[in-house]
């Protein structure tokens, strides 16, 4: 019986050692999320301001009004595209982040 008692209570040491690494693995996951969301919000930051001051650059500096209308229609397009990839990427990430969830509870039911 005591052995029993010892093998009980070394079964339980292990869970709560399991349990307890469960715990850390995902704060960690957590971490790394969070340092991926706030990379990619200073990305879009930085790509934001490097738009924003070549149109005042360009605004300041160049005399002829029909050059700089189709500019500004240049980078019209090009914010577009860089919203649509935004939101594209967004999709991506959301989709691959799901599917590594999903595929690793799958993994830890087995």
């Amino acid at each position: 019986m005591d052995e029993n008692k010892k093998k009980k209570w070394s079964e339980i040491s292990e869970e709560i050692a399991d349990v307890s690494q469960n715990i850390k693995n995902k704060i960690e996951e957590e971490d790394v999320i969070d340092d991926l969301k706030e990379s990619f919000d200073n990305v879009l930051q930085n790509t934001s301001e490097v738009i924003k001051n070549l149109l005042n650059a360009i605004e300041t500096t160049v005399q002829d009004e029909e050059f700089k209308e189709e500019t500004k229609e240049v980078f019209k397009k090009i914010s577009e595209e860089f919203n649509n990839n935004i939101e594209n990427s967004g999709k991506k990430i959301s989709n691959l982040l799901s599917d590594f969830v999903d595929d690793k509870e799958f993994k830890e039911e087995e």
